[in-house]
């Protein structure tokens, strides 16, 4: 009884059907995923997504105290869009609410890195760098149409439906 009674209870909403879950519920769902109205374009497929990510990171070199270097990425802008949008799992559509990406886990699109364009040489005899830094850009997105698997809380929406949101939003 007690804590495995509710432990199995947890598990029972694991791999729902859209059909079987009600508002107040953590469910794992999966299904085909379609924006409610329009589509985003993702920035660097180009592609119909619902959501995408698009981050700019520079990498920069440190130097400790005793001379060592070490590099980092450094983010220089983190583009976050969402839609509203259904998944479809066959037995229902659930609306998403993908405004953050918090309930669901976007695929790579896209990763390149570019040399930073810059002039080096030796100026008085020391090795000299001016320009910039490498830059590294990544596109994060969920294209519509791809198979999704989104795990939240499950909310009755304004229209008698329901809606999988981040637990922390209620």
């Amino acid at each position: 009884g007690g804590e495995a009674d509710r432990d199995l209870a947890y598990m029972a909403r694991m791999n729902a059907s859209v059909r079987e879950v009600s508002h107040g519920v953590m469910a794992e769902l999966s299904g085909t995923v379609s924006p409610v109205s329009k589509a985003l374009t993702s920035p660097k497929t180009d592609k119909a997504c619902v959501y995408y990510r698009y981050l700019v990171e520079r990498r920069e070199t440190h130097r400790d105290a005793k001379g060592r270097s070490s590099t980092s990425w450094v983010t220089v802008s983190n583009s976050v869009m969402g839609v509203p949008a259904y998944l479809d799992d066959g037995t229902g559509k659930i609306l998403l609410d993908l405004s953050d990406g918090r309930i669901v886990e976007a695929r790579k699109t896209f990763e390149a890195t570019e040399q930073g364009g810059g002039i080096s040489g030796k100026v008085l005899g020391f090795d000299v760098s001016v320009g910039s830094q490498p830059m590294r850009h990544t596109e994060y997105a969920i294209e519509a149409g791809e198979t999704l698997y989104a795990l939240g809380l499950v909310r009755q929406d304004e229209r008698g439906g329901y809606a999988l949101v981040n637990p922390g939003d209620d």
